[in-house]
């Protein structure tokens, strides 16, 4: 049919345009692979995903869907890439230890907390059957009877181990004591396979981006290079192979536990559980993005988008646990921490409970701003990848080097709405205060201006 044509004709367009201006821009292979992760990530979730769904859709639909095409591509891809490459285009790398040095009493400091807080998280999660997260709206009733101690320590790991196990990394390709180097590599162990364990379990999303993190930050701490073409392959295939391993391990665990009950037999990569009426479309039904947009479009066209109404209740639920608990658990049990509950139940017709809808950063600016947020989320997220990818590949100040660490393992998911990565950051300030006031690291050399040359003789001076 035509809509058919035309909406995979814009997809072929897209991922034709994204690759030739990746080869024009010369994007770098380490500098830039953050971007080119979350761009591909776009790109899955606005169109390939939502493309490959179009059997299904109707007539309506699929020109709603080729509008949104056309719309995303114009309003945010084009100026989002623009933005990033003007920010970046002359970053040097630099491998960290020339520039950073650890501070050993607060590497100790640090070892010990992530060890603490993984063994704690694991006693929470295993006593409190939180170790499979997915439990529908028994979820947040589930968290809400927790202590605040357990409350802290289950949502501390979920929210922060990913940093803490980088953090590590980058501490190990520093110069350190032997029995501190111990600590360090028993800690960072610790910490990354309880997360893999956990993400194996939970999330495919956050399955593959972690091994994504661990391989470029790996790479840019490093400045280790891959010099030719075959030992690119064998790292992208290495990548390709546990992220595919990790992707059916999740599916596993996911279509079969509420049947089955958690097994190791999960971790079979052939492993097959009964047949429990799946729709042959339901994975890309997961990752399309664009489906709440075409949604909510008719009706907010009508009543009027948000205008910053969406955000009110996820900025409430930030400093509410502080001052009024109960009517914090009253906004999570009813699903009311997001801006997408606010679309759904203002602009759709979808059932709030089954929250079977798939957000993404530019969702929310859609839904509060129309077409100017697409333009606006593009701005936010340029800005936002340029810092980070700045403050990681050299000129690395150790605050900030920390603070972008953090800011890119919760930055680099296209699932998370805007809002929930801003309440986020603001719930994360006490973790910020102790990086700025007992920083993990002190800057090598006190003249920046040093060349690079010269650096390496200052740690021995």
């Amino acid at each position: 049919m035509l809509e058919d044509f035309l909406g995979w004709s814009i997809v072929i367009v897209v991922a034709a345009s994204l690759v030739a201006w990746a080869v024009l821009q010369r994007w770098h292979p380490y500098r830039d692979m953050f971007f080119i992760v979350f761009l591909v990530q776009g790109f899955i979730y606005l169109y390939f995903s939502p493309v490959i769904r179009f059997s299904q859709f109707s007539l309506d639909q699929k020109y709603s869907y080729i509008v949104l095409f056309l719309e995303i591509f114009i309003c945010f891809i084009i100026p989002f890439i623009v933005i990033y490459q003007r920010r970046t285009k002359r970053i040097a790398i630099r491998p960290l230890k020339e520039e950073l040095a650890p501070v050993n009493t607060y590497v100790v400091l640090y070892s010990l907390a992530a060890i603490l807080l993984t063994g704690g998280f694991l006693e929470v999660a295993i006593a409190e059957n939180l170790l499979f997260k997915r439990l529908g709206p028994m979820l947040p009733v589930a968290i809400a009877s927790l202590s605040f101690l357990e409350f802290f320590v289950y949502r501390g790991f979920s929210e922060w181990s990913l940093f803490l196990f980088l953090l590590l990394l980058a501490i190990a390709q520093c110069e350190l004591p032997r029995k501190l180097r111990g600590l360090v590599y028993i800690s960072m162990s610790l910490t990354g396979i309880t997360y893999f364990a956990y993400a194996l379990i939970n999330s495919r999303i956050a399955s593959v981006l972690g091994i994504c993190a661990v391989v470029i930050t790996y790479l840019l701490f490093t400045g280790k290079k891959i010099k030719n073409a075959a030992k690119l392959a064998k790292v992208l295939a290495v990548i390709f192979i546990v992220s595919a391993y990790s992707l059916k391990v999740v599916q596993n665990v996911r279509d079969n536990i509420l049947y089955d009950g958690l097994t190791f037999s999960y971790l079979d990569p052939f492993y097959k559980g009964e047949d429990k009426n799946r729709n042959g479309y339901e994975f890309w039904w997961r990752l399309d993005g664009v489906e709440l947009l075409a949604e909510m479009t008719p009706a907010a066209m009508t009543k009027g988008f948000a205008w910053g109404e969406a955000w009110i209740k996820p900025i409430e639920i930030v400093y509410l646990p502080l001052f009024d608990r109960h009517k914090s658990d009253e906004i999570k049990a009813n699903f009311e921490d997001t801006a997408e509950t606010y679309f759904l139940e203002h602009y759709t017709t979808i059932d709030n409970e089954t929250m079977d809808v798939n957000s993404t950063p530019i969702t929310d600016w859609y839904g509060n701003f129309f077409l100017m947020g697409f333009a606006a989320c593009a701005v936010v997220i340029g800005y936002g990848f340029g810092f980070v990818v700045k403050s990681l590949s050299s000129n690395r100040a150790p605050f900030v080097f920390c603070f972008a660490l953090f800011v890119l393992t919760r930055f680099m998911s296209f699932e998370t709405e805007f809002i929930t990565f801003v309440a986020l950051l603001v719930k994360t300030l006490p973790l910020f205060l102790l990086l700025y006031l007992f920083p993990p690291f002190h800057k090598k050399a006190e003249d920046a201006g040093l060349s690079h040359d010269l650096a390496p003789q200052s740690q021995s001076a």
